[in-house]
Formats: structure tokens, C-alpha cells, sequence
């Protein structure tokens, strides 16, 4: 079989527990497991990722620089989630939410009308 399939199918697979992982987020009692769920299948489809050589086996660029990026984005990330409280994410997820409503309410009342076909 060749690689490309394996590499596509996994990554369907991992996509529908993604999916998955993030509709049982949507209840309190299954958000511990949708977070579970999706945690391992972004590390999955990473390691494919990684593991995958390319196209033509033309190998990845930049390896380095992409291993920092996730190193330095889970030590903040494991950090906040050490640092703040459960009680405080709902609160800071309603302030960045606020704004941004707001910002796209305000780009759609001062976008011109559309044209007629």
C-alpha cells in the first residue's frame, strides 16, 4: 500500500477524533474526556507530521525551528493552565469573545451593500 494512503487515512482518523473530542467538550459531564480525546489526537496528528518524509521525499525544513515553536508554545500553555484558575478561563474567554463580536458587527455595518448579479 502506498505511504500516502496510510499518511491520509491517518490523518481522516485522527480529524474524526478531533471532531469528536471537541462535541464532548459541548457537555460538563464529557468535557474531561473530549479534552482527552483531543489532546491525543493532536499529538497523533503531529507525529504523523513528523514522521511523514514529504513529498518525493524531499524531506521537512526548518525541524528545528518547529520543535521550538511547540516547545515553547506547550511550556506557556502548561504553565497558564498551572497558573490560572478554572473560575478565571470563563471570564477571560468572555472578554476576547466581546470584542471580537463587536468588531465584526462593526466590519458588516460599514461594508457596502452587495452588488446584484
Amino acid at each position: 500500500m502506498d505511504a500516502k494512503i496510510l499518511v491520509n487515512a491517518a490523518y481522516f482518523a485522527v480529524a474524526v477524533v478531533f471532531i469528536l473530542g471537541l462535541k464532548a467538550m459541548s457537555s460538563p459531564l464529557t468535557a474531561r474526556k473530549g479534552i482527552v480525546w483531543a489532546g491525543y489526537a493532536m499529538v497523533a496528528a503531529t507525529l504523523v507530521t513528523f514522521l511523514w518524509p514529504g513529498h518525493d521525499g524531499a524531506g521537512m525544513h526548518n525541524l528545528g525551528l518547529m520543535v521550538a515553536a511547540i516547545a515553547i508554545g506547550g511550556a506557556a500553555a502548561w504553565w497558564s493552565g498551572k497558573k490560572v484558575a478554572m473560575t478565571a478561563n470563563v471570564v477571560t474567554s468572555g472578554s476576547w469573545t466581546s470584542p471580537r463580536a463587536n468588531s465584526s458587527a462593526a466590519m458588516a455595518a460599514a461594508a457596502p451593500p452587495p452588488m446584484p448579479l
